[in-house]
């Protein structure tokens, strides 16, 4: 789940870096524009504040750094993804107690050596990668369907039940 969550949160930190890069990219490219004169003269007025919003914005990307904070969760879900599949290939072999330590140190060596998931992100992380592993098997069963319509399908049960469960404890409990 945190090899997930880890990459869930480099997709969207890389989002938005790449997001900033194009906004700075194209608010400077207006900017000289507009310096050098070209375009209506009605523009001239819309210098000082695109400078002031890119200004703004470079600071933002400059204080966040979210290409920085991708890369990071990038190299934890890496990490993630190298401890499990070390321990799937233990599994299927007699494991020694020196081997099992390995995997056991390397797996707690990774929170120490990389970035943490926010408590705000962990809820979301959580319910975003266990909607994968359901959705995951739902097309192992039906690889063909479309995965829009299952995705649909499996909200909507998901929904129906878990409201068929608050309404038989609520029936259940003296008012």
């Amino acid at each position: 789940m945190l090899a997930s969550a880890h990459s869930d949160a480099a997709d969207r930190f890389g989002f938005w870096a790449r997001a900033a890069d194009v906004a700075l990219l194209i608010g400077g490219f207006l900017i000289t524009l507009l310096a050098f004169g070209v375009g209506p003269a009605a523009l001239d007025k819309l210098l000082p504040w695109l400078g002031a919003l890119v200004f703004m914005m470079g600071l933002v990307e400059l204080l966040l750094r979210p290409a920085d904070l991708a890369a990071r969760h990038r190299v934890a879900s890496n990490s993630y993804v190298e401890v499990k599949i070390r321990a799937k290939q233990l599994a299927e072999t007699a494991v020694s107690q020196d081997e099992l330590a390995a995997l056991t140190l390397a797996y707690t060596e990774i929170p120490k050596l990389s970035i943490g998931i926010g408590s705000r992100m962990f809820a979301k992380s959580k319910q975003a990668h266990l909607q994968k592993v359901a959705l995951s098997r739902l097309l192992d069963r039906f690889p063909f369907a479309s995965l829009f319509v299952v995705a649909i399908c499996l909200r909507f049960r998901q929904t129906r039940r878990f409201i068929r469960m608050a309404q038989k404890k609520r029936g259940s409990r003296p008012t």
